[in-house]
């Protein structure tokens, strides 16, 4: 959509609801006993239907980074390099990836990308110049897509999975990190400890299509209702990590 267009609202539907309406979904999802739990205090949770090319640059600005340093990093790469929204601009839209390839080195700076810079430049290179073809990353067989993100610079396993799931459709896709994967030891397994790759086959297995969405519900609810904390995950600050608070069953 261009800047300054109206958005319709068949456009904006499709947007917030990206896999379609949620009650169908979730009660596909209710069949599996501890996602029926989880959903008491998950439901309402929907997957977009964003742009791949701004989700594999930003989910590139996250890696080990804050929420409040890549806010601010998104931020800059957009009134720096995207069009204007409004008169006064309200807001800014991302830059392509064309505007980002060609960016000053000074200006990538000030974005505070450190490291990540050379990463996105590359991969925005790529992308500019036809070498990856997004699109075509949205039809192809799933592990023929992650083979493809692999191979860009910057990006590792649980990268190409959030590309998958959140750029390009790809529903049977399961990123583990911390919280999914102690989530899914311990509501699943008893606490025993599986490995990443074993538990993206488990999911695909136990969700299929859904594998997606099932991997949001049970991020949410672990962050939500603190399981699968440890004083790794709050700093050691006393936080609720490892507590489960009186609302979560």
């Amino acid at each position: 959509m261009a800047a300054g267009e109206a958005v319709r609202p068949d456009r904006l539907r499709g947007y917030l609801l990206g896999w379609g309406p949620i009650g169908p979904l979730e009660a596909a999802l209710a069949t599996d006993p501890v996602l029926a739990r989880a959903l008491r205090q998950t439901r309402g949770i929907s997957i977009l239907a964003q742009d791949a090319w701004e989700v594999l640059a930003t989910f590139l600005v996250s890696q080990n980074n804050n929420i409040p340093k890549i806010v601010r990093s998104v931020q800059h790469l957009c009134r720096a390099l995207g069009e204007p929204i409004g008169q006064p601009p309200l807001a800014w839209t991302f830059p392509s990836p064309a505007a980002v390839a060609e960016a000053p080195d000074r200006m990538l700076r000030e974005a505070l990308l450190g490291y990540r810079a050379a990463y996105l430049r590359e991969v925005a290179r790529r992308v500019a110049w036809g070498d990856l073809d997004l699109d075509r990353l949205r039809t192809i067989p799933t592990e023929e897509a992650r083979r493809a993100l692999l191979d860009l610079p910057g990006v590792g396993e649980k990268v190409a999975d959030c590309v998958l799931l959140f750029g390009l459709g790809h529903r049977a896709t399961f990123p583990v990190d911390v919280w999914v994967r102690r989530a899914v030891e311990e509501l699943y397994f008893g606490g025993r400890s599986r490995s990443v790759r074993d538990i993206r086959a488990w999911a695909l297995d136990r969700f299929g299509q859904l594998a997606g969405l099932a991997q949001q519900h049970l991020y949410h609810y672990a962050r939500t209702c603190g399981i699968a904390g440890s004083r790794q995950d709050d700093g050691g600050r006393g936080g609720t990590a490892g507590r489960r608070t009186s609302a979560c069953g």
